[in-house]
């Protein structure tokens, strides 16, 4: 008999949730195991994309057969041998296999909602149907439509912990329904699983659909363009925005964003997600980029800028950053900023950089309010009389740069790039280190 996880697992499990909703995993881009629906052929194109709603993640629910795309639990045990005897072991696979029969011959109603035809049958089947269809998705809540009326705006997150009154805002800014709940969300990204389903379903959400995207094939799925169209709230997860730039751009699932955006709906993101959602992309095509390797040399090959993916008009001329103060990283958007007027790509360039535990609600007009326990937002620019030498294999210099720090609770126009509250100062980068005109630089 197993016993009870000990606290330190229990931590470390609690840990892992976390940074799976984010996608601050890295680069995992494995499928999981347990509660998940894969796409397969047989699914319709027109319409919601159809999917067995999630139960908890450890359960084998009637309703969740080999046919609806899950895995049971019951038949995957972990058998200590050392303690059981070869009769043991044969019983407790029989009874298994039991378990999951009647689990698959056993659905209820709810389940005639979900194809069935073609599905997959094992943790093999679901890994060609990921291949084939390039996406898997995870659904929660209803599957009608929900109808608002939207306010639009975009939602910053620098990462890290996820700020519930922030996300909350997001929804609201998606519209409600005469019934007071919130719209349909869709949730994208490359890696992770369905991590904010039971945060934004727990919020009011209608519903939430979560397509992990595997390839350009999966971006250009019409279903996944429909769930779009028909979303009141997009929000772009955490991970690697490379993948997001490789097999997202010039892809239906950019075109149906950027309309979406167009007709008045929000959109928001966290870490790699903020990262894609600027006029100017720091798109990390190869690694990644730190202060210490770009300062001596603006043109490291780690430093890969790129123009918008999605067509924010609150983010115009501005880059977006992460993870801002904890990692270190003014220094690399000093590069950046400078790498964007010596290739003529801007010649005033600003960047709003958002902290971890922190994140920033925009209004359609531009109007901003700050989040969460972190640093909070900076608003940095550069202008274009700036004295600048940014070439290879030389240290940066560049001076002065502005910035303006808006804390918690505090409010700013972004439009305007007016921050009334903000903690004002200057920096400047001589032979490639930044200082600042009050000590610190954050």
């Amino acid at each position: 008999m197993l016993g009870r996880p000990s606290i330190k697992a229990q931590q470390a499990s609690t840990i892992r949730s976390r940074r799976m909703r984010e996608g601050e995993e890295g680069n995992d881009n494995r499928t999981p195991a347990l509660c998940c629906h894969t796409a397969h052929p047989e699914e319709p194109t027109r319409g919601w994309p159809q999917a067995v709603p999630t139960a908890g993640p450890n359960r084998c629910t009637r309703d969740r057969s080999p046919s609806s795309g899950f895995h049971h639990p019951a038949a995957i045990m972990i058998l200590p041998s050392r303690v059981l005897r070869t009769t043991t072991l044969l019983t407790a696979l029989a009874t298994a296999l039991a378990t999951a029969g009647a689990c698959a011959t056993s659905r209820n109603s709810s389940e005639a909602t979900a194809p069935t035809a073609g599905a997959p049958r094992s943790p093999a089947d679901s890994a060609r149907a990921d291949s084939t269809r390039g996406y898997t998705l995870y659904h929660s809540g209803s599957l009608t439509d929900a109808q608002t009326t939207p306010k639009g705006g975009a939602y910053l997150a620098g990462g890290g912990t996820d700020i519930e009154p922030g996300m909350r805002w997001l929804l609201a800014q998606g519209g409600t329904q005469s019934n007071g709940a919130f719209g349909d969300v869709v949730v994208l990204r490359s890696s992770g699983s369905n991590g904010y389903h039971t945060m934004l379903t727990g919020m009011g959400a209608h519903s939430v659909r979560s397509f992990v995207i595997f390839s350009r094939d999966g971006a250009e799925r019409p279903e996944i363009a429909e769930a779009i169209r028909r979303a009141e709230v997009v929000f772009i997860a955490g991970g690697d925005q490379s993948t997001y730039e490789t097999r997202w751009r010039g892809t239906s699932l950019q075109r149906e964003l950027n309309a979406r955006i167009a007709a008045g709906y929000p959109v928001g993101g966290t870490s790699a997600g903020l990262a894609v959602l600027g006029e100017h992309v720091y798109s990390a095509l190869n690694v990644s980029s730190t202060s210490v390797m770009v300062l001596p040399n603006p043109y490291d090959a780690s430093v890969t800028l790129s123009r918008s993916l999605f067509t924010l008009p609150v983010l115009r001329n501005v880059i977006t950053d992460s993870h801002f103060a904890v990692r270190d990283r003014m220094g690399r958007l000093m590069v950046f900023l400078a790498r964007l007027q010596q290739d003529g790509a801007a010649s005033a360039p600003r960047a709003l950089a958002v902290d971890e535990r922190s994140a920033v609600g925009v209004n359609s007009d531009g109007t901003a309010t700050v989040f969460g326990p972190g640093n909070g937002a900076y608003l940095v620019s550069v202008a274009a009389t700036a004295t600048r030498v940014c070439k290879a294999q030389t240290a940066l210099e560049l001076s002065p740069v502005e910035v303006q720090l808006v804390g918690t609770g505090s409010t700013f126009d972004l439009g305007r790039w007016s921050a009334p509250s903000a903690r004002r100062y200057t920096l400047q980068v001589r032979g490639g280190v930044v200082s600042s005109s009050d000590g610190a630089i954050y």
